[in-house]
């Protein structure tokens, strides 16, 4: 008997002004607060200012098919570039890994980015103007109903700027990049192994 669930990655607010599917932080320096605003999208691509403390979110939805459970994330993956290697992505500090409150059927997943790791060089340099970086992104979910863990991975382009770049309202899209996956399951007859035993008086 097979099964078939179709699952919705968004990577929402990665980036903020801290980074919230990406948001950046742009709290003053030496400042205890902290100010997350949603990067934003121009042509596909999120407009990021190098120097600032990030959050990634992102949030997995299943649209159709049999209902499964997420139970748990091991963690959000990141590195530049694309087609990488495991060795080649960094895991980043989770905050947040819970179904949302109000729809079961998402589950939200947030964790802290400091771009200024010797790892993340290549996202927290200024890219010319004509030129993008990609973007790697990659998570590890335990579903209920499945017995390994499964991957969800995706790539997206991003610019850096400059740490006090300003960036026009109405010009750029704070909508997430979403991306269409479909999980393929098949169930699997238990084995009973039965075993008899005879005993000699």
């Amino acid at each position: 008997m097979k099964k078939a669930g179709r699952a919705l990655f968004a990577f929402s607010e990665a980036f903020r002004h801290g980074m919230e599917a990406s948001a950046e932080n742009d709290a003053p320096a030496g400042s205890s607060s902290s100010r997350f605003h949603t990067c934003p999208q121009q042509h596909s691509t999120f407009k990021m200012r190098r120097d600032l403390d990030r959050k990634v979110l992102v949030r997995i939805k299943q649209v159709t098919g049999k209902r499964l459970t997420i139970s748990k994330c091991f963690g959000i993956l990141i590195a530049a570039g694309r087609n990488l290697r495991q060795c080649d992505l960094q895991l980043l500090e989770l905050e947040e890994a819970a179904s949302a409150a109000d729809d079961p059927t998402v589950y939200t997943i947030r964790a802290a980015w400091d771009p200024r790791g010797p790892n993340f060089t290549a996202l927290n340099t200024e890219t010319p103007r004509d030129t993008r970086v990609f973007i790697t992104v990659a998570m590890d979910v335990i579903v209920c109903e499945v017995n390994e863990p499964i991957r969800f991975s995706m790539e997206a382009k991003a610019r850096v700027f400059h740490q006090h770049e300003r960036f026009c309202h109405g010009e750029d899209s704070a909508a997430p990049v979403v991306e269409g996956f479909f999980l393929n399951l098949s169930a699997k007859a238990a084995k009973i192994l039965l075993c008899s035993s005879s005993s000699f008086s």
